[in-house]
Formats: C-alpha cells, structure tokens, sequence
C-alpha cells in the first residue's frame, strides 16, 4: 500500500505545479497521503501557505479531485484508483501555541 500512496504523492505533487493554477501567491504542500485498504479512497493531506487562504485553497483541490482522478486512472493499472479527498494539515496551527509557551518557559526570569 505504501508504494500506491508514494506514488499518488508523487504524481499529484506533479500535477500541482504544473497542471493546476494555484490562486497567486499560495503554496500548497502534500504532507501525507493515506489510500484505503480497498483502495476506493485516498486522504491527501495538504499544507498550504499562507494559512489565511487555506480553506478557499482547499475548497479548489476538492474541486479539482475528479481530474486528478482522471489523471492517476491514466497513469495507475489498477481495478481501483482511489477517489482523492483533500484535506488540511493542521500541524503548523497547532504548534504555534505549544511554541509561544515554551518561549515564553525558556526566558529568563527578570
């Protein structure tokens, strides 16, 4: 399974820079890719900068999930290529917290 998600990775990864238009200014990242046991489904996990624009962005690739499909059942000789969901990676939101907060344990005290 893991050869199918690396490979999906890769070639949507592809697909982004030179298939798809990108609003100006926003940069998208596949972070992960996780594809079903029955292959029917694949999760793509997305960074995208800046984090402002995320849902609009991710709105667009869910738009743009058929396509892709059509392009990975081109290049994958499978009986299943997944349907492609996109999703957002929340890492980057959630560490700022836990950052601030150790900053703020590793001042010294005055």
């Amino acid at each position: 399974m893991s050869q199918i998600s690396r490979f999906i990775q890769k070639e949507l990864s592809f697909r982004l820079v030179h298939d798809l238009e990108l609003p100006r200014g926003v940069l998208v990242t596949i972070v992960d890719v996780a594809v079903d046991p029955d292959c029917k489904r694949c999760k793509v996990l997305v960074s995208v900068f800046p984090y402002v624009k995320k849902m609009s962005t991710l709105d667009f690739l869910n738009r743009k999930a058929k396509m892709l499909h059509r392009e990975l059942r081109s290049k994958l000789r499978m009986k299943f290529v997944p349907n492609l969901k996109f999703v957002l990676d929340s890492t980057e939101e959630e560490a700022v917290p836990i950052e601030t907060l150790i900053n703020e344990v590793m001042q010294p005290q005055s």
